[in-house]
């Protein structure tokens, strides 16, 4: 029984949290969640569970965001700058509104032509470079972000992959279509405050 109303009520505190602090990122809220159910655990809040009252909801909420906020940071760098072994230039930044610019070797991408991808290593932000050469191929351009915990500049190494698509290539033979070219990037992470 005692184990029952544990579960119940580590259910109702994840339906609290999750109406409270809506977000796509999964592993962030799963992560921010278990932090704040194991501190419940190891304060001993969770006595109250099993005994003679609970907590509503709205306590519970209050309770995650509380222990989110001090254990993991929500806010994420917002500025990136990154310079490869290959004299290549990357500028990444969001706005305050969610606007994406992506800066390559000094061509400039934004809005719909930046595609971003939450994934477990980090988030993979992509362009398209050049929609055809002569031959029909496209090429795209991709760095890979981690996670970051923080408000402070960070620097960081990562790697950008260089994409060409041949797919469409006129008079393509059989065999591999698309090729990849990778380099070692450096640089530093920051947030960037409106």
């Amino acid at each position: 029984m005692p184990g029952e109303l544990v579960a119940s009520s580590k259910q109702s505190l994840l339906m609290a949290f999750l109406a409270d602090n809506p977000s796509d990122d999964l592993l962030v809220v799963a992560h921010c969640f278990r932090i704040a159910w194991d501190r419940c655990i190891r304060t001993g809040v969770s006595q109250r569970i099993c005994g003679t009252f609970s907590l509503t909801p709205c306590h519970w909420a209050a309770i995650l965001r509380f222990t989110v906020k001090k254990q993991i940071p929500i806010n994420q760098p917002n500025q990136f700058k990154l310079k490869g072994s290959d004299d290549t230039h990357v500028n990444y930044s969001i706005s305050g509104a969610g606007e994406r610019t992506l800066i390559v070797n000094g061509n400039s991408h934004s809005g719909d032509l930046i595609k971003t991808e939450k994934l477990p290593i980090g988030t993979l932000v992509t362009v398209t470079t050049l929609l055809s050469d002569r031959r029909g191929c496209s090429r795209q351009f991709s760095v890979l972000l981690p996670r970051f915990r923080g408000d402070e500049v960070h620097e960081f190494t990562t790697f950008g992959i260089f994409t060409d698509d041949c797919e469409f290539e006129v008079g393509t033979p059989d065999g591999v279509l698309t090729t990849y070219r990778t380099i070692e990037l450096k640089g530093t992470a920051r947030t960037a405050h409106p």
